[in-house]
Formats: structure tokens, sequence, C-alpha cells
């Protein structure tokens, strides 16, 4: 009979001490398989709940509390098999529950009482027992922190054994295997009891036994009841066409750019560069994209037509090339994917990339990094004495002009060529509030040696001293020539 635990009194421990239970953890560690931790059962207002108080996404008001992981990690990944680190988190997280992951090591058999639906699992092993005339061998047992007399039951895995988990597979009693955790010796239940060894059964008194013939022919046979027959859809010519006629139709091609610059732009990307050079890791560490890169490789390419697509500004036979030059491109983008045979897997790719992602690219302006208006930088001083002097007298030549202003007449020829294309319209010298302005006088042979005029447009209305200023400012303008203004004259050689 049941390697005669089922005989065995079962009284729920209603408190456990913090030494018994690392004690007991310790043991399910060493011979049963890693340990990882679960959100604990702590009592609050009077009544016992889930130590994430339902925070934590997947728990939620009575369903598996004190059940759930702790991180938010696969199962395998948050498991541990070294005892002090086991032991620290016992530290660190008093009020935990625990669970052993099986699949590894161990595969479990549940033998639940609880639930009268579905039958009781304990008397279920006895009846199975009984109609084989077989013994289920004497394993390690935990009984649960239920207090209704249910039970674990490990043994370990079968050679070649790849099943995960299954219910029912006689009334009242499931399993776990690969990639799936039981709660462990130590752990509180939600009514207040704790799992613990069964006596005699614990591992200090028995060995995991191997799993019998009789459960392992009931789990293959509810593995084969639950395999659902796929239902194959063939795809109708008219499904076909439609996939096809909708990929026919791209987005309107942007400015074409060279080959050149789209490479430059994928590879100084921080996410498309990578991928182009299929350097992952580069992107785990450098970029640190708010999500995390798909572990498909198929959405991987995906991802980098995305790039593609907006950066060619769709066009289709550029993107394509230097999606085979990249280096996810494998044999299988040569190969023709839809039923029609009209496009290969690569060119079906990018055409959903390209009807996914619409836009194009528009470099941004450079900015002026000098000050001024937004249409670009002020002109200089200089430009604006040969503007000043030019509209004054049209007829003067570059090199009159150069002439009277100390300036190399090539300086003169730029500033005017400029001035005849359009530039400079923006500016009138004569609304300036303040100019500073250099204009030679007979006599000075030297830049060093000229003059410096403080012109002020309002000072010039306001004026009424007269000084006679014609022979020395014959470029200022005729209307400003015929009025009698004053102007500040400062020497830059006299300054100095």
């Amino acid at each position: 009979m049941l390697h005669e635990c089922s005989t065995t009194i079962y009284q729920p421990l209603p408190s456990l001490d913090r030494s018994e239970r690392l004690r007991q953890l310790l043991l399910a560690q060493k011979h049963l398989g890693r340990i990882l931790p679960l959100w604990g059962v702590i009592e609050k207002n009077g009544q016992l709940i889930c130590e994430c108080q339902g925070k934590v996404r997947g728990c939620k008001p009575g369903k598996h509390p004190g059940k759930h992981p702790r991180f938010r990690k696969k199962v395998a990944n948050a498991a541990t098999a070294d005892p002090k680190k086991l032991i620290r988190w016992f530290k660190k997280y008093p009020y935990s529950n625990w669970g052993v992951l099986t699949g590894e090591r161990v595969i479990l058999i549940d033998a639940d009482t609880n639930k009268p639906e579905k039958g009781n699992g304990v008397t279920s092993l006895t009846e199975l027992e009984q109609q084989t005339d077989t013994t289920i061998p004497a394993t390690i047992t935990v009984f649960s922190g239920s207090g209704n007399g249910a039970k674990h039951l490990y043994f370990i895995v079968p050679e070649g054994f790849s099943s995960k988990a299954g219910n029912d597979i006689i009334p009242g009693v499931d399993f776990k295997a690969h990639n799936q955790y039981a709660v462990a010796p130590g752990s509180r239940h939600i009514s207040g009891y704790y799992y613990q060894f069964a006596e005699n059964f614990s591992p200090d008194a028995v060995p995991v036994a191997v799993l019998p013939n009789l459960l392992l022919e009931k789990i293959n046979q509810e593995q084969q009841r639950s395999i659902k027959t796929p239902v194959i859809r063939s795809e109708t010519p008219r499904m076909a066409s439609t996939k096809a006629e909708r990929l026919k139709t791209l987005p309107p091609p942007g400015k074409r750019y060279s080959d050149k610059r789209v490479l430059k732009l994928i590879h100084h990307h921080p996410i498309a560069g990578p991928l182009f050079r299929n350097e992952l890791e580069t992107i785990a560490t450098k970029a640190k994209p708010a999500k995390p890169l798909p572990a498909n490789p198929s959405k991987r390419d995906m991802l980098l037509c995305n790039y593609l697509a907006f950066y060619s500004c769709h066009h289709l036979d550029q993107a394509l090339d230097l999606f085979r030059k990249s280096s996810l491109h494998r044999p299988k983008f040569d190969s023709l994917v839809d039923s029609q045979k009209l496009f290969t897997y690569a060119e079906w790719t990018m055409r959903t990339a390209f009807l996914n992602n619409p836009g194009n690219y528009k470099p941004k302006p450079k900015k002026s990094k000098a000050t001024g208006a937004a249409k670009g930088r002020k002109p200089s001083a200089h430009t604006l004495s040969i503007l000043e002097l030019y509209l004054s007298d049209t007829s003067l030549t570059a090199k009159a002009i150069a002439n009277q202003l100390q300036l190399k007449p090539d300086t003169i020829r730029r500033v005017l060529c400029n001035y005849r294309q359009g530039r400079y319209q923006h500016q009138s010298v004569t609304q300036c509030r303040s100019t500073l302005y250099t204009y030679s006088v007979s006599g000075c042979n030297t830049r060093r040696d000229s003059l410096h005029v403080l012109v002020d447009s309002s000072w010039f209305l306001s004026c009424k001293n007269v000084l006679p200023v014609e022979n020395h400012l014959g470029w200022l303008p005729k209307a400003t020539r015929s009025d009698s203004v004053a102007i500040q004259i400062v020497s830059s050689a006299s300054s100095s």
C-alpha cells in the first residue's frame, strides 16, 4: 500500500521554527534539486494574505497565494544549487516561501485531496495499486501545508522524458516535470500550516525512488489525450492573391540617397548598426534599448528591414541590395516564399517592412553656430561697408571700392556676387542701431591707420549740428550726404 505513507498519521503544523525550516530547505536542495524563492504568506489585519499583496502581476485574490516566483525571471534562471546563496536568501526574505525545480533531477507526483470534483488523489493511488497488483516504491514525500493530507511524491526523472506537466493522470493526481516547480518543505500555506517532510520518508530516511512503470504509463496516456490534432488550413488562391496584391502596392519613394550615405546612417545608428553587423552584445551593453531585442531571428530580420526601409526612403532595389550585404542575410532569403512564386523571402520581408513604415528619412537642417537671425550669420562690418559704398554709387568697380576701403578686389567681387544672387537682402545697413565701418582717408597706406566711424542712424535723424564730412564720407548714401550730420570719428592708431 502506497509505501505505508497513506497510513501515516498527518498532523499539520501551525508553526515551524526558522532553524527547522532552513534545515528542511537545505535537505530539499541537496536531494531534490535547485531552489527558487517564492512570495510568502503574511498576516495582515487578522487575515493571512500573499506577501506581494496583489501588487505583482499574476497574483490575483484567491489564486495561488504564496506560490508564485519572487523574481521576474524564468524559473530555471531564478533557481540556485548553492547552499550559501540559499542561506543568504533565507536571511534576506524572512517571510519567503520556496520552490523545488522539477524536471532536472526529480519529477513530482501531486496527490491532491481538496478538490472533490476531481477526486481524492491519495485514494486514487491506493486503488491503482490494488488494480495493478503492484506497489509504489517508497520515496521522498512531502505533506502539503493545506492540512488535508495532500502530499507530494518525488521520483527520479526517467531517461528521455520530455513532458512538462499534466493534470489528472488518474483522478486527483497531477505531475510536474521540465521547467516547473513545486512548493518546497519549510514553506507556509495560505491556510496557515507548513509544508513538511513526511515522517520516515524524509531524505534522511529514504532515497529518491525510480518512477514506477504504472505511473509512467498513466502519464504517457494523459499526454496522448492532451495532444490536439492540428487543423491544417490550406491556403486558398484567394488568400494568397490578397497577400500578394497587398505587397505589390508600396508607399511612394522619397529622395534617393547614395548607398554610401545610407550605410553610414545605418552604421551610426545604435541599434541598426550592430544589427547590420550582427553584434547583439554591443546593443545590450552600449545602446541599452528600452525594449530588449527579440530572441526570434525572424523578428530581428524584420527589425533591420524596418530601418532599411526608413533610411533608403522606400527605394526597394537599394534596400534589398543593402540587406544582402548585412550579416543577417541567410540562404533562405533567396528562396521563393509565396504560393504564386512572385517574391523571394527577402523581398517579401522588405515589402512588409515598407508597408509597416511609410515614413521617409529627412535629414535635419544644420543650425548655424554663429549668432544672428535664423537665415544665417550676420554680414561682417567689411561686408556692410562694401554694400553701402556700392549702393551709393552702382557705377563703382570692384577695384575702385577696394582702393577706398583698403581691401582686396577679390573680396569685393565675392561680396557683390553674393549680393546679386540674393544674399544680404534682409539686411539694411541704414537701419542698424550701431554699426562700425572702416574706410580709408587720403594719406593712409595701411589698415592700421584706417579710421573707424560709429554710425547711429537714429542719431543721424535727430542731430542738428553741422560738420563738413563730404571729403571723407563719399561712400555714404546720397540721402545721407545731402543732410548735415555729425559723426564721431575715432582713429584706431590713436586709440591704440
